[in-house]
């Protein structure tokens, strides 16, 4: 299948097609999350469903402890996160699978990260998912990104969604 990725370069068609947040924004053909002060986190969902592989790519900024991108989202409760989570371990990329069908609708995959993002600063993090492989990486902006970790899901939770 086609490896999907969305250029971020038409406003018109990322209007239709992704429901915006507070804290997200379109800089230089890449989308930017950033809460501000007084918000916990920012929140970007597409409206397209006629993808199953694909590249996400934004710049993200850790105001506190945390960031993370929800994947292929079947419900909202069922969906993939892949998270760096400076608070608890920075260390590891957080591989988070929600879904009721398991025993607490919950499994979670703790993977060595070869990079370690900083608090306060920006990052470009891009997610790749083929199949039921995730391939993460992580840099700064403008700069080369580095492979952090990979997770193989071997239940195959979700084959595709937003």
């Amino acid at each position: 299948m086609i490896l999907f990725e969305e250029p971020f370069l038409d406003p018109t068609q990322f209007a239709r097609d992704w429901v915006m947040g507070p804290g997200m924004a379109i800089r230089n053909g890449v989308l930017a999350f950033s809460p501000g002060h007084d918000e916990g986190y920012c929140v970007g969902t597409t409206r397209r469903t006629d993808f199953r592989d694909f590249s996400l790519v934004a710049d993200v900024r850790i105001v506190s402890a945390a960031v993370g991108f929800v994947l292929r989202a079947v419900g909202p409760t069922e969906y993939y996160m892949v998270q760096f989570d400076l608070a608890n371990n920075p260390e590891v990329v957080w591989f988070h699978t929600f879904t009721p069908e398991v025993e607490e609708g919950y499994r979670l995959e703790l993977v060595p990260s070869r990079v370690v993002p900083r608090a306060g600063a920006w990052h470009r993090m891009r997610v790749v998912v083929r199949g039921t492989r995730f391939d993460v990486y992580l840099g700064e902006p403008e700069e080369t990104l580095q492979h952090c970790a990979t997770r193989q899901d071997p239940h195959e939770t979700y084959r595709q969604g937003a």
